[in-house]
């Protein structure tokens, strides 16, 4: 298994993955959970689209801070009934 973790810690002499805790018989299989931690937890495709551009963003926040910023009053149809999209993350108050 492996821990989720932006940035994950390896000690490459001992052939240990420090964020999972996981100690691995060979310099290979240690190479092998870096590439998990390099390609399954943090995947190089995007998954968040934006409705109205081509824009492609690796999590929710990067999507909803770019449609602000680049598209103004324009709101995507999936956002549009959504009741934290026009709220601020710091006071908590609607706009």
């Amino acid at each position: 298994m492996v821990v989720f973790s932006e940035n994950p810690n390896f000690d490459d002499e001992k052939n240990f993955c420090i964020t999972c805790n996981r100690e691995f018989a060979s310099k290979s299989s240690c190479n092998k959970h870096k590439f998990l931690h390099r390609n399954l937890i943090h995947p190089k495709h995007p998954t968040f689209f934006c409705e109205l551009c081509p824009g492609k963003f690796k999590s929710d926040s990067e999507l909803r801070d770019h449609i602000v910023t680049n598209h103004g009053d324009e709101i995507p149809k999936s956002l549009q009934d959504d009741p934290t999209y026009l709220k601020c993350r710091f006071c908590h108050k609607d706009f």
